[in-house]
């Protein structure tokens, strides 16, 4: 499969999905812990979600609903690196 088969629309509802999910965790979870730590409290945030992936992954039965919200925390996260990278300017 080549990324050009993937549409403007079809990536714009990725995108969508992955702002619900991250407006849900902003009114469940404080970002204060992230903030406290900058850029480093990322990395270990994308660390901890690369061995959940990495199980998931392994697992005989495949938690399709739970790959989908650890992929979107992923993408999440390199929003968040981003806007702390540029706060910093």
């Amino acid at each position: 499969m080549s990324f050009d088969a993937m549409d403007s629309k079809e990536y714009d509802a990725f995108c969508k999905e992955c702002k619900q999910l991250f407006l849900k965790k902003s009114r469940e979870y404080s970002a204060e812990p992230i903030k406290a730590v900058g850029l480093t409290g990322v990395m270990v945030r994308l660390l901890e979600k690369s061995y959940r992936f990495k199980n998931l992954l392994a697992k005989r039965r495949k938690n399709k609903s739970a790959i989908e919200d650890t992929l979107k925390d992923v993408v999440n996260l390199g929003i968040i690196g981003l806007w702390l990278l540029r706060r910093k300017r």
